[in-house]
């Protein structure tokens, strides 16, 4: 088994979907959704106005025989390997099955967006997520015992024929012929290789460590022929005979290895990529719902004051009550004040009272009338805002009361232009009407001499 994701610079959209449930593929049963919902993902797309909207791969297998409970216990493994459970509920994913190519592949379709935050989400970052996708393939092939891709008995080599290279047109072939041609030693070298591409105007794009990139004339893209002959350590035949000797040996140490050794390894080293992303997504979930939690904040603050504001402007009830608390406040304090002294005055005259009760009570109205001097202090300063605002409120019903006379006044001239223009338009129908009834007058009029002049002429004609 291998997990491929698809590239697509316009960043895909409802034509993955399209190709995905081929109607053809539908109706040979080549094609069904195994998981999803059709519908669901392909109004998500079509809302989308990113450029990037989808997410699209597919797992492939060799194997054809694979059960229904093992294919949806892959799809949940995949699913959580790749978005951890900290994104379960923010993403949406279509499963459809295709086995029209002679293999089974699970593919997959995810559109580009966080369902609970509407931002933009991209499920895989190749540099990023590579190696935990890599190692959930070694976790899988190793678990389910599926055909795996790294086996060394799965590597390939090329081979060929020199007079038939301009007539080339598969990279399959390419690589049957060159094979042949170094089994028989018309070719020693990797650079020999390269020199006889070239020589049948076949381009070489890049020459790697152990492979080489080769682009046929009618072909957009080069194919990467690795391993084996193409090898930089193919220098001559005995080179490639210590290649071939160190391929055999990986595979007797691949065939020798520990399974269940090998699988505890890759599942410890798998479960660390995971937990560090999650790690990574749960920060990223926690963020955005802070600044959704301070922006809902914020708009509510706003809102009071808005409303406040609103209130304290144009609201008379609430100004009435705003000015009756600020009178009963000012007399409590009057009536505080005045108690106050007579109480230090009571105190005062008291026979047997000493200096020091005295004081405390001459402080205690001291402290009593400061006291009232801040509520009264208050008291002015906030009927002296309430005015400053009903005055600014009675400006602005001035002002708009003088910006709808305006607005009237402008009405009113352009109604009598308008009504001018209609005169002049009138006036200049009836002008129109009356000069084409005098040309139509004179028309008639040399009609009639025509037809006259056309009788007496006829009659002429018939006397002689």
């Amino acid at each position: 088994m291998v997990v491929k994701f698809f590239s697509d610079k316009r960043g895909g959209g409802i034509g993955s979907l399209n190709y995905l449930l081929d109607k053809k593929r539908v109706e040979q049963g080549t094609a069904k959704i195994l998981s999803g919902d059709e519908h669901i993902t392909r109004d998500l797309v079509m809302s989308m106005s990113q450029k990037h909207k989808t997410c699209v791969g597919c797992l492939s297998f060799e194997e054809v025989d694979i059960d229904e409970s093992t294919k949806k216990e892959l799809m949940q493994d995949f699913e959580r390997t790749l978005m951890t459970d900290e994104m379960q509920g923010h993403y949406n994913i279509l499963w459809v099955e295709h086995t029209d190519k002679g293999r089974l592949e699970l593919n997959f379709v995810i559109p580009k967006i966080d369902l609970q935050s509407g931002r933009a989400f991209n499920p895989y970052f190749h540099k990023i997520d590579y190696s935990r996708k890599d190692l959930w393939t070694d976790y899988v092939n190793l678990k389910y015992s599926f055909t795996d891709p790294k086996d060394p008995a799965k590597e390939q080599s090329l081979q060929g024929s020199k007079k038939q290279y301009e007539l080339i047109k598969d990279y399959e072939a390419l690589d049957k012929l060159l094979q042949e041609q170094v089994a028989n030693g018309s070719i020693k070298s990797r650079q020999n290789i390269i020199e006889l591409l070239k020589q049948s105007n076949i381009e070489v794009t890049r020459a790697g460590k152990d492979y080489i990139s080769v682009k046929l004339p009618q072909s957009k893209k080069a194919k990467r022929f690795k391993g084996g002959i193409y090898d930089e350590q193919f220098t001559s035949p005995t080179e490639l005979r210590t290649i071939h000797s160190a391929a055999k040996e990986r595979q007797r140490a691949y065939n020798a290895r520990d399974n269940k050794r090998e699988l505890e390894r890759v599942k410890q080293e798998l479960d660390e990529l995971i937990q560090s992303k999650a790690k990574f997504y749960r920060e990223r979930n926690n963020k955005y719902a802070l600044q959704v939690s301070k922006r809902s904040r914020n708009l509510q603050m706003e809102q009071h004051s808005n409303e406040l504001l609103s209130r304290d402007a144009y609201d008379d009830d609430f100004r009435h009550s705003c000015m009756v608390c600020a009178d009963s406040a000012l007399s409590s304090a009057r009536k505080q004040k005045s108690n106050g002294q007579e109480r230090g005055e009571l105190y005062l005259r008291s026979e047997g009272s000493n200096d020091r009760t005295r004081g405390s009570y001459l402080y205690q109205d001291q402290v009593t009338e400061d006291r009232n001097d801040g509520i009264r202090n208050r008291v002015d300063s906030r009927d002296r805002e309430i005015a400053r605002r009903a005055g600014a409120g009675a400006d602005a019903e001035r002002e708009v009361v003088s910006t709808e006379q305006e607005a009237l006044t402008r009405k009113r001239g352009l109604d009598d232009k308008i009504r001018e223009f209609i005169k002049q338009l009138r006036e200049l129908e009836n002008t129109i009407r009356q000069a084409v009834e005098r040309i139509s007058k004179k028309i008639r009029a040399r009609l009639r001499d025509r037809k006259l002049k056309n009788e007496v002429l006829g009659g002429r004609g018939l006397g002689m």
